[in-house]
């Protein structure tokens, strides 16, 4: 169910923005306890020139403003936790917020470079204070430079110059650390021989320099959003990083093994379409991996997931076409939308007993075959309807995987393992709404089984089958209770035991 207030469309809970009722919207006044704006929900609404963003929103899609050529500000509420730029990354040019000067709002849009370029008074605070920052990189430079001249194979960088003190990148070996100087250097700089001698000991785990850090009240800090590092990696591409708060990601080429202690949260798309990126290790403390965090990467093969992660997000692992084998920490209640979708190496997947939800199309095309356990879940789905993109959710789907399907009992839920000869096994009594729809490849044959009571709407929709069988006769066939377009796009005469039936 879905919730239309103000032209606006709403989960039945009113936590999400799904999308609008008409493209002409003019004003968007969002509700207050809105959470998650779902991705393109204002997408080509021309005429759209205000919208109200409440501080409870904690989450916003891709490519929300897409197309919104008339929207001249966002409205910003007061009492915002957390504003990320790549929330607002799909805005016109001229779009400008508003929010009530010194609020919690507007000091989190003061410290972001992105965000603050569209308030016109922080533009203006922003070119007077280039220069004292120009100044200050170039006095920590200095210093820098001087102090680690004698570590041979280091390597350092500014990352910003702020008015508490510089945040500066320090690296040796596959260690790096991200470290914030305060305004006293001299009771700094003589910390940095310290980072060297304990970077310098390469045999030692991550875990131990992390330990040795603290020890030596040492303090890591949080790496900007808006910084592009320049890491120096060995040869084998391998990069062991200490950071604190959130990570936004990063582009280092030749990137290949990666791991990272001390953050609290992986920020959404924060490595997606790393081509390199081959193993991943997130340690202890982590507590957040943002959705499409590690989409699109081809190249990887092992992701090291650590305990008090509750949620694998959507599309977290989609597209990973090297991905092998993962395991899933007992924390973990949820997972998204799309998480291992089209993950085609994916042969095991292990998922704890405290899972509660696990949302559509969660494992599709990959080779899992089995799962080898039933769990009883909440599953999640979107729908489009009409224009407008709807939330369904079932309570106590007893979900498996089986012979390369997905089930809830004996329904079909949408195949897991592509091949294009498919059999549909016996004891099957329902293939569910848009369970093959638009499938990655195309299915020549499908057989199904005499068992086989229902076929949903859109099953077979567009997937490309060429000729389908059924284990029963003709009149069993036509016994079967089918909805509406249940084949629209596919096989049109089914092939039963005695003889053909046209669909």
């Amino acid at each position: 169910m879905a919730r239309i207030i103000e032209s606006i469309v709403y989960s039945d809970d009113m936590n999400e923005v799904l999308g609008v009722e008409s493209k002409s919207i003019k004003t968007a006044r969002i509700a207050e306890g809105v959470k998650i704006i779902r991705s393109e929900a204002f997408k080509d609404c021309a005429e759209l020139t205000d919208v109200y963003l409440p501080s409870s929103v904690e989450k916003i899609w891709y490519q929300v403003w897409k197309n919104c050529g008339s929207l001249l500000t966002v409205h910003l509420g007061g009492d915002f936790s957390r504003l990320v730029a790549k929330w607002f990354k799909s805005l016109p040019v001229q779009t400008q917020f508003d929010c009530e000067k010194d609020s919690k709002t507007y000091k989190l849009i003061k410290r972001s470079s992105v965000l603050r370029s569209r308030i016109k008074e922080l533009s203006l605070i922003t070119a007077k204070t280039e220069k004292i920052k120009q100044v200050q990189k170039a006095g920590i430079d200095g210093l820098l430079c001087s102090t680690l001249e004698r570590f041979e194979g280091s390597f350092y960088q500014v990352a910003a110059a702020r008015k508490s003190g510089p945040i500066v990148i320090i690296g040796f070996g596959t260690f790096c650390g991200i470290f914030k100087f305060g305004t006293d250097y001299e009771r700094w700089l003589p910390k940095v021989p310290k980072i060297m001698e304990i970077f310098s000991d390469q045999t030692k785990s991550g875990e131990e320099v992390l330990e040795t850090l603290k020890q030596n009240k040492i303090s890591i800090s949080e790496l900007p959003g808006n910084v592009q590092p320049n890491f120096r990696l060995n040869a084998e591409g391998k990069l062991i990083l200490f950071a604190k708060g959130r990570l936004h990601g990063f582009n280092v080429a030749n990137l290949k093994s990666l791991e990272i202690f001390g953050i609290k949260s992986l920020e959404p798309c924060a490595f997606e379409k790393n081509q390199t990126l081959e193993s991943v290790a997130l340690h202890s403390g982590l507590e957040k991996i943002g959705y499409m965090a590690f989409d699109r990467c081809p190249s990887l093969k092992s992701a090291i997931i650590p305990e008090g992660i509750e949620t694998i997000d959507w599309s977290t692992f989609s597209d990973c076409s090297s991905l092998e084998s993962i395991n899933l920490p007992s924390s973990v209640e949820k997972i998204g939308r799309r998480a291992f979708d089209n993950c085609p190496s994916l042969e095991s997947i292990s998922i704890p007993d405290t899972i509660k939800e696990i949302e559509e199309a969660a494992f599709q095309n990959t080779r899992i075959m089995s799962l080898g356990k039933t769990f009883t879940i909440k599953s999640n789905d979107y729908r489009v309807m009409n224009g407008k993109r709807l939330y369904n959710g079932s309570e106590n789907v007893t979900f498996t995987i089986k012979d390369g399907l997905a089930f809830d009992g004996t329904e079909i839920l949408y195949p897991v393992v592509f091949s294009e000869t498919m059999t549909i096994p016996e004891g099957t009594l329902t293939i569910g709404k848009d369970a093959f729809a638009h499938c990655y490849k195309s299915i020549k044959t499908i057989s199904l089984p005499k068992s086989l009571r229902s076929i949903d709407r859109h099953a077979f929709f567009y997937c490309g089958v060429e000729k389908m069988e059924y284990a029963g006769t003709a009149a069993e066939w036509n016994r079967i209770s089918k909805a509406s377009d249940w084949n629209e796009g596919s096989a049109k005469c089914v092939k039963c035991t005695d003889g053909d039936v046209e669909c």
